[in-house]
């Protein structure tokens, strides 16, 4: 199993992340969490990979010009990257396409699978994070109840972490009712799965049962 958990895109994470690919020329999918309109983030996320030489990118949308028959091209891919944005719309366009099931089967058989913030909390057993902390939260516009998600891991992930008073009281407020532990990263941490490997980027903190546990790597 291969996994890449950026809370925003850096340097050191993308290190671990290119590691990973077999080479430069690697496909890589991009997945965006509600329709591109103007593809401004793509783009954005294909100038952010230059520097690294990957450029051989393909844009699937599971929104609103999603193409079925082109499903089979997204999952010829050595890498997939699930976008940031509304965990909870995200979530929701996983479960109308069906696309749970075979993002799943893709790490299964060796694909690497990247989430970005919200991408990363999809990839986890559910996306109660995306409500942590009760003051800079997603909002549950469409109104999910289940809040199942990918469950590749055994651990929840909150992104955008900040090492502050407030943060820290929200968040081990909600390890308490947790039964997973919780990974938070700033925006200079990420997370890695390589096979049986756990990877940690910089300096993540782990949250559980209402207490704080600096990370060891």
């Amino acid at each position: 199993m291969k996994l890449v958990f950026y809370s925003k895109l850096n340097k050191e994470v993308d290190l671990e992340f290119i590691n990973l690919l077999r080479d430069r020329n690697a496909k890589i999918g991009y997945i965006p969490s509600a329709t591109d309109e103007s593809m401004f983030y793509f783009k954005e996320l294909k100038n952010y990979y230059k520097k690294y030489h990957l450029k051989n990118f393909l844009y699937f949308d599971l929104d609103k010009y999603y193409e079925r028959k082109r499903m089979k091209q997204i999952f010829d891919c050595e890498a997939l990257i699930l976008s940031g944005g509304n965990t909870y719309y995200f979530l929701w366009l996983i479960r109308k396409r069906r696309f749970a099931s075979l993002l799943r089967k893709f790490v299964k058989r060796g694909g690497i699978l990247v989430g970005i913030s919200a991408g990363g909390i999809i990839m986890t057993p559910n996306i109660n994070t995306a409500k942590v902390p009760s003051f800079d939260c997603d909002e549950n516009k469409i109104g999910i109840k289940n809040t199942q998600a990918l469950n590749l891991v055994n651990f929840e992930f909150l992104p955008h972490f900040k090492n502050n008073k407030r943060y820290i009281e929200e968040v081990l407020g909600y390890s308490k009712k947790s039964n997973f532990p919780i990974f938070a990263c700033s925006d200079k941490d990420g997370i890695l799965i390589n096979e049986n490997k756990l990877i940690f980027v910089n300096n993540p903190i782990l949250f559980f049962n209402g207490k704080i546990y600096k990370v060891f790597h």
